[in-house]
C-alpha cells in the first residue's frame, strides 16, 4: 500500500505524464524533424551533467540513514553504472549531431528547471527528493519509449542508444529508492512543502518540452519570429 505521500507523488505526475506530452509522441512515433534531436539532446545534457550535484547535495543534508544510503547508490549509478552516465549520454548526443556543451547555451526553459532543483536543494533533502521523485517514478518508462522510437524509426545503432535503454531498465531501481528515501525522510509537517516541490519540478519539465515543440522548425513564435532547430530566431 503506497504512503500518502507518495501517492500525492503519483497523483502529480498522473497529472502532468511527460509521455503524453506532444513532443514525446512525436519522439516514439517516428515525426521528429530534422535537427530536433540534436537540439534536444544539447540542452538535455546540462540537466545530465547537473544531476548528481543534486544527489550530493541531497546526502550532504542527511545524517547516516537508509535514505542517505539509497541516494548514495542512486548517485554512484550516474557516476559509473557501468561508466559515468554523461559519458553515455555523450555517444548519443554526438549520434544525433548535437553540438558539444561549451557550443551550447542553456535555454531559458532549461535555465529554470535546474533553477528549480538549485532552490529544493537549497530548502533541504526533503523538498529536493520531492523535485527528484516527479521525474525518477517516471524515467524508466520515458527512457523505455525514447529508446523505441530511437532504434525504430531513427536508424541510431544499440551503441548510440544504450544511454536510454540502461535507464530504461536502471531508472525502476532509482525511482523505489527515491520513494523509499522520502518515506524515511518526509515527515506530517513536510509534506506540503514536498508536494510543491514535485508540482514545481512537473512545471519546468513541461515547460522544458514546450519550448522543444516551439523551437520545431516552421514553428512560428509571435508575430514574424521562426525558430530554427538550433534555437536562433529567424526574423
Amino acid at each position: 500500500m503506497p504512503t500518502r505521500i507518495c501517492q500525492r507523488i503519483h497523483d502529480v505526475i498522473d497529472s502532468a505524464n511527460l509521455l503524453s506530452h506532444p513532443f514525446y509522441v512525436r519522439w516514439e512515433e517516428g515525426n521528429l524533424e530534422e535537427g530536433e534531436l540534436a537540439s534536444y539532446a544539447e540542452q538535455y545534457r546540462f540537466f545530465e551533467a547537473y544531476l548528481p550535484r543534486v544527489l550530493e547535495d541531497i546526502i550532504a543534508k542527511l545524517p547516516p540513514c537508509d535514505a542517505r544510503s539509497l541516494l548514495e547508490q542512486n548517485l554512484a549509478d550516474e557516476l559509473g553504472n557501468p561508466e559515468p552516465h554523461l559519458d553515455m549520454f555523450n555517444k548519443f548526443a554526438q549520434a544525433v549531431g548535437a553540438r558539444s556543451q561549451d557550443e551550447v547555451m542553456t535555454s531559458p526553459a532549461m535555465r529554470d528547471l535546474i533553477e528549480v532543483y538549485e532552490n529544493a536543494a537549497s530548502y533541504g533533502p526533503a523538498n529536493a527528493l520531492g523535485a527528484l521523485s516527479y521525474y525518477e517514478i517516471q524515467s524508466a518508462d520515458i527512457a523505455q519509449s525514447k529508446a523505441k522510437g530511437l532504434l525504430n524509426n531513427y536508424n541510431l545503432s544499440e551503441v548510440e542508444v544504450e544511454f536510454w535503454t540502461h535507464h530504461a531498465e536502471i531508472e525502476r531501481d532509482h525511482a523505489e529508492w527515491t520513494i523509499q528515501a522520502i518515506d524515511n525522510v518526509v515527515f506530517d509537517d513536510m509534506e506540503s512543502a514536498t508536494i510543491d516541490f514535485a508540482q514545481r519540478a512537473s512545471s519546468v519539465w513541461w515547460e522544458f518540452l514546450d519550448e522543444r515543440e516551439a523551437m520545431r522548425p516552421g514553428a512560428v513564435r509571435g508575430a514574424g519570429t521562426v525558430l530554427q532547430g538550433g534555437g536562433s530566431p529567424v526574423v
